[in-house]
């Protein structure tokens, strides 16, 4: 889509937006026309302040897509993207990074990154942020383990079914699957720390 479309759609939302007043989600639609094919776009546009109509300026920049879910689901994949950069690191009970890490002590070290500070034990952590249902998963959810008949183990969610965590029995930092028996059959929660 060419800048001139881009334009007209957020004409047309910003328009509606101030058509209907105290409304702050707009829709707009275009027609494409591509070899004689016509297709309709359509996007929505949610503005958390006010328009100043007066001199036509936005009083506030934060326009977005999906609202809370998608900027808690960007903040978690930058979380996994810089967890990532541990891979390969050696487990060591008690470590917190950089350089060693024990499964509380890689969540830690990766939330420290962006300002949130968790407790260095895994059952701390997991009664941190609000609960989360196991399909309802996003990136940077921290999932918890029942490996030695209480919760003894977390991860971070990385997405598609996976995890990335210190792993004890790997003696390094991993990305694992949810579905590998071992941590399917031990999965016990999930918590959101990120809103």
């Amino acid at each position: 889509m060419n800048f001139s479309r881009k334009k007209v759609i957020l004409v047309l939302a910003l328009g509606m937006i101030l058509s209907i007043g105290k409304l702050n989600v707009a829709k707009a639609d275009t027609i494409l026309k591509n070899n004689g094919v016509s297709k309709i776009r359509s996007t929505s546009i949610k503005v958390n302040k006010s328009i100043n109509t007066q001199n036509n300026s936005l009083v506030s920049n934060r326009a977005s897509r999906g609202g809370d879910y998608n900027s808690a689901y960007q903040r978690g994949m930058g979380l996994i993207d810089y967890a990532k950069g541990f891979l390969g690191k050696p487990y060591v009970w008690g470590a917190e990074g950089p350089n060693a890490f024990d499964c509380s002590g890689l969540t830690l070290y990766v939330y420290r990154n962006v300002g949130i500070s968790l407790p260095h034990y895994t059952g701390s952590q997991a009664e941190l942020g609000k609960a989360v249902k196991r399909n309802e998963l996003m990136p940077g959810d921290l999932i918890f383990f029942n490996t030695t008949g209480y919760l003894a183990h977390v991860g971070m969610y990385v997405g598609n079914g996976k995890f990335i965590h210190a792993s004890s029995g790997g003696h390094r930092v991993i990305i694992s699957d949810l579905s590998q028996s071992y941590y399917s059959s031990r999965y016990a929660k999930a918590r959101r720390i990120l809103n």
